[in-house]
């Protein structure tokens, strides 16, 4: 089974939890050893065979451990400190410089790890802006959180389609991939909310579920 395009997270994330949810006891009693062993398969996953998403699924269960793992730690009640977020955001910058300096030079693992640990401190750095905001006067946050909501379906639907799109526009171009990436991002997000606002003023507005 080969990459379904955008609804390739589908089969993926349903395969992940068969896999998770039977072994969640055993893994709630050893995290630390599931850490090292999802990393160990997350490194590995190039090399599975492209069969009912395998290597999707060996190479994102780790995401799905470390999602898991960050709930129970926010569960916690943890807070999250001016210092702690800036060190983290000043890392991240540094892989992504680091990334940006060997990009082509990389080897194998050291792929894998600069993703690991940019994935880690980016989910820190979204949790702590949001957290910050949550606890500031600022209406920034909810304003923005209600229009995500109210325009979500609209997002999913038209978000791909943007982005082959946009991807195709710069296909003979090329640019530096983290630089594409963060303009693409926004463009996507942007277009694909006008353009739900226009098809919510037409009658096409059942298609985005209104």
């Amino acid at each position: 089974m080969k990459d379904l395009r955008h609804l390739w997270y589908l089969p993926t994330l349903f395969f992940i939890l068969i896999i998770f949810n039977p072994l969640e006891p055993i893994i709630r009693k050893n995290k630390s050893l599931c850490l090292v062993l999802f990393i160990m398969i997350n490194m590995g996953s190039g090399f599975f065979p492209h069969y009912f998403q395998i290597p999707n699924v060996a190479k994102f269960m780790l995401y799905f451990y470390l999602g898991y793992l960050f709930e129970e730690w926010r569960q916690g009640k943890k807070s999250v400190t001016i210092l702690s977020l800036s060190m983290v955001l000043a890392f991240q910058i540094a892989c992504f410089i680091g990334i940006t300096l060997l990009e082509g030079k990389q080897t194998f693992g050291l792929n894998a790890i600069l993703g690991i640990l940019c994935a880690t401190s980016g989910l820190y750095i979204v949790y702590g802006l949001c957290f910050m905001l949550s606890k500031s006067e600022s209406q920034l946050l909810p304003s923005f959180m209600k229009v995500m909501s109210r325009d979500s379906y609209g997002i999913y639907l038209f978000h791909p389609m943007i982005i082959y799109l946009l991807f195709y526009a710069i296909r003979d171009v090329s640019y530096n991939s983290w630089l594409v990436f963060s303009v693409i991002s926004i463009l996507a997000l942007s277009l694909s909310m006008l353009l739900t606002q226009v098809i919510r003023r037409t009658p096409l507005k059942f298609s985005i579920g209104e």
